[in-house]
């Protein structure tokens, strides 16, 4: 945690991993929006494989997430 801060850390939520994250319907748009980037990105032929498999695990992340929203 950086020195001085309190409060959640915002850019390191993981929602796919974190049961404290709230994913509520009105996030659907942001996550719909990175899944379709994280997709689009994926889908370049010149992609490394390594970088293909964190991609693929983004993918799955986001997928948890927008499942989330949809239960609450």
């Amino acid at each position: 945690m950086p020195p001085g801060h309190r409060g959640p850390l915002i850019d390191r939520c993981q929602p796919a991993r974190c049961s404290n994250s709230i994913i509520a319907p009105e996030h659907l748009p942001i996550w719909q929006a990175e899944h379709a980037s994280l997709t689009k990105l994926r889908s370049l032929p010149t992609l490394p494989a390594n970088r293909r498999a964190l991609i693929d695990q983004q993918i799955r992340d986001v997928e948890i997430a927008v499942t989330k929203a949809g239960e609450s």
